[in-house]
């Protein structure tokens, strides 16, 4: 993918471009195209509409020496101007799960530091190349994905112009460069601030040095520190607030009137302001343990359990529907939703509620009640969002594996484990054979998300089928006999159908 000549490669027969600085050579553009002598350019005589808007830089609508003496100016100054503002988590994030896959599948071969011969003299794997450009100068402005050549080489605006040259982009992939560009273009910082990995061979990651790094070291418990004003502390919390305090010169608030703290303990706890019931009974109580109980109280409410469980329903990206190309609903997700409220209701311990989401469906359960919820909290793998009309059977089962290790690492883990799809993470200790040992096991698994073949759904897909004798909300009635007897009916037809077809292939 070239942002190639506007004004060069398109000129077919003489390079207007030096080999030193890469400049554009007024001289032999006048020469060939200024027909009247006149010293300038006109877009009659320079037929390129799109080259001529790029050089014509004070838009005065004829090319001269000016233009080129004045792009030169602007270079120097963005060269020497002030750093660009640090790079937000959405476009690294962005970078990392789209553009990058897309840059190595279509552009790296012939515009990357490791191409064998970069075309157009352009460079992609770098901002700073992306920025310097190639030989017609930078392939994108920040913030502005209009006025980037990048972007005009890859909509095929110009048939001379069109990037990458075996087929062009699909409209996802074109909107996930054009939103990168808005945000800025950022790439994954290499500098001090990033501890970059040790390599041997230039190639494969160190997983035991980037296994020292803080986030990835195991959990300890630090000795509480003794502030100078120990009697404001009620907990060890406290004690490292005040500590922290103290050194930064700040003094506490007050604390804050009974009234005030009910109010704001069961807004952040259940959502909601206390009853005129609840502020009565809590400031007639004069007990050491009445902030205590109240406590109690609130995480023991179903309320507590909806709100918080809401929480993690914004983890778990919990939606009713797929979403994505197709919006295809999914009519049982409500069992997922509140199987996790009654987790935050029952105080389920974290790892079983994480196990259960993850393979609920193969731990050992004492009742059928059990075995039922299990299943239901593998909707965490179930539900998300998927290209229901992706045409290929394969493409669209490695898509939607690469969407539950996304949600697996980031939703549990907290880091982006999807990146290494494509390649090991550069400052994770994670290699690109984690990612498909990972693959691998959710690839082996069939994913029941409850779907109906339609237009808009070429991926359909069963239910889980939960046991008969479970006690849960709307689930199945039929007693074990009447089921057995469906079965058997079942297994007719399938007979029948099976003997149908011998007796036709025989005919």
């Amino acid at each position: 993918m070239s942002a190639a000549p506007f004004a060069l490669g398109v000129l077919l027969l003489a390079p207007l471009v030096t080999a030193q600085d890469r400049d554009v050579d007024w001289g032999r553009l006048s020469q060939r195209f200024d027909r009247n002598g006149d010293g300038e350019v006109t877009r009659d005589e320079f037929d390129r509409p799109r080259a001529f808007r790029f050089l014509d830089k004070n838009k005065d609508g004829v090319l001269s020496r000016a233009d080129f003496d004045e792009g030169e100016e602007e270079a120097g100054e963005e060269m020497s101007g002030a750093p660009d503002a640090p790079p937000s988590a959405e476009g690294l994030a962005l970078y990392e799960s789209d553009v990058l896959p897309i840059l190595e599948s279509s552009c790296y071969d012939c515009h990357a530091e490791t191409s064998k011969r970069v075309k157009g003299g352009l460079k992609l794997d770098s901002r700073a190349a992306l920025l310097e450009g190639g030989h017609s100068g930078p392939a994108i402005v920040p913030g502005d994905p209009d006025a980037s050549l990048f972007m005009e080489a890859v909509h095929y605006g110009d048939p001379d112009f069109a990037m990458p040259p075996d087929g062009k982009l699909d409209e996802a992939d074109l909107a996930a460069l054009a939103q990168w560009i808005e945000l800025g273009a950022p790439f994954p910082s290499t500098g001090d601030d990033v501890p970059a990995l040790p390599t041997e061979d230039g190639t494969a990651i160190d997983i035991e040095a980037g296994k020292q790094w803080w986030a990835f070291r195991p959990v300890t418990r630090p000795e509480v520190p003794t502030p100078a004003e120990a009697d404001w502390v009620w907990s060890a919390v406290d004690a490292f607030l005040k500590l922290r305090m103290e050194q930064a010169g700040v003094t506490p608030v007050g604390d804050a009137d009974k009234a005030s703290w009910l109010r704001r303990v069961t807004f952040d706890l259940t959502g909601l302001q206390p009853t005129p019931a609840e502020l009565e009974a809590f400031l007639a109580d004069d007990a050491a343990q009445s902030y205590e109980v109240v406590v109690e109280r609130l995480l023991a409410s179903p309320r507590y359990a909806e709100r918080w469980g809401r929480h993690w329903l914004d983890v778990a990206r919990y939606a009713e529907s797929s979403g994505k190309d197709s919006n295809v609903v999914y009519p049982h997700a409500w069992r997922y939703r509140d199987w996790v409220i009654d987790a935050f209701e029952a105080d389920l311990p974290y790892d079983q509620f994480l196990s259960q989401q993850l393979a609920g469906d193969l731990l050992p359960a004492s009742s059928d009640d059990e075995r039922a919820a299990q299943q239901i909290a593998t909707g965490y793998l179930a539900i998300g969002p998927k290209s229901h009309n992706t045409r290929n059977p394969v493409q669209f089962t490695v898509d939607m594996v690469d969407e539950q290790i996304d949600a697996i690492s980031r939703g549990m883990l907290g880091v982006t484990l999807a990146c290494a799809r494509c390649h090991d993470h550069k400052f994770d200790p994670i290699p690109i054979e984690d990612y498909y040992a990972m693959a691998g096991i959710l690839g082996s698994t069939e994913t029941l998300y409850g779907t109906h073949r339609s237009l808009g759904n070429l991926r359909a897909a069963e239910l889980v089928e939960l046991p008969l004798e479970a006690r849960v909300p709307n689930g199945p009635q039929m007693p074990s006999e009447l089921r057995r007897l469906f079965e058997r009916r079942q297994e007719g037809l399938e007979r029948g159908l099976a003997n149908a077809t011998s007796d036709v292939e025989d005919l």
